[in-house]
């Protein structure tokens, strides 16, 4: 079945088509995803490990190609759309023992990622303002390998920022913090959600239900709920298998489940 995830507004930013995508042939990570995305949406996808949210965002990063389907991002093919996109990346992605201070770590941003182009006030000037905006001042000077696992999270969202995207994309951005830490962390993103659409993926069931403005469960088909508001049953039907809601801070909550 393909189940079509549409959010009433005049033009989506973000359009998936029929998206379908295969590591193997005996088994695809992804079937027939249709979603639109509009700039006031913040959306969450949650859905167990090795349901198909890892592929999922790299195809809306442009990192694979659709083996069939389409995908677009402000009416670009999205490997021309990458400059509308900022991107969270999980905390372990990102190495602390890169020799560099906070501010030059948000500058990257604005840069493509290349330290070695010019560095210009302007462009320093822009990563402070962020910064202030991230609840992060203060720390424009320290080193990276200096902060808390909170702190770094702040940081690298403002370097997802430093484009001016239309939207923003967190891949389990609360994963390794406590949970008043995370808390504070979408209350940020709900905040940044009044400038620009968000797609957040987090196994935060908590946080998702609390913050995010729909929820798409994901299990290699979507399966959109109409309400922010998710009861256990809707949960497992996607999972297809038993969830328990244990504690925050876990890897993920889902239990004996049969298959990957």
């Amino acid at each position: 079945m393909i189940y079509y995830v549409s959010f009433m507004s005049k033009q989506p930013l973000l359009q998936c088509r029929d998206l379908s995508f295969s590591y193997t042939q005996q088994s695809p990570a992804l079937e027939g995803i249709n979603l639109d995305v509009f700039e006031d949406n913040f959306l969450a996808i949650i859905g167990p490990n090795g349901g198909g949210k890892s592929t999922l965002l790299k195809l809306m990063l442009g990192l694979l190609a659709p083996e069939s389907g389409s995908i677009e991002c402000n009416g670009d093919p999205i490997h021309k759309a990458r400059k509308h996109i900022g991107y969270l990346p999980q905390f372990r992605a990102f190495s602390r023992a890169f020799p560099v201070d906070v501010t030059q770590v948000v500058m990257m941003g604005g840069l493509g990622g290349n330290p070695f182009m010019r560095r210009d006030a302007e462009l320093r000037e822009k990563a402070q303002e962020l910064l202030k905006l991230v609840h992060a001042d203060g720390l424009e000077d320290r080193t990276i390998s200096a902060l808390s696992g909170g702190q770094l999270q702040r940081v690298l969202l403002a370097r997802a920022l430093m484009k001016d995207p239309k939207l923003l994309i967190l891949d389990e951005p609360t994963c390794n913090v406590d949970q008043p830490t995370g808390e504070h962390f979408f209350e940020l993103l709900e905040e940044l959600n009044k400038k620009m659409a968000i797609i957040v993926v987090s196994h935060d069931l908590g946080a998702v239900s609390k913050s995010a403005k729909t929820i798409g469960c994901l299990n290699k088909t979507l399966t959109y709920h109409h309400s922010k508001t998710l009861s256990k049953s809707d949960i497992e039907s996607a999972y297809c298998c038993h969830i328990d809601l244990i504690a925050h801070g876990h890897p993920h909550r889902v239990l004996d489940c049969d298959h990957d």
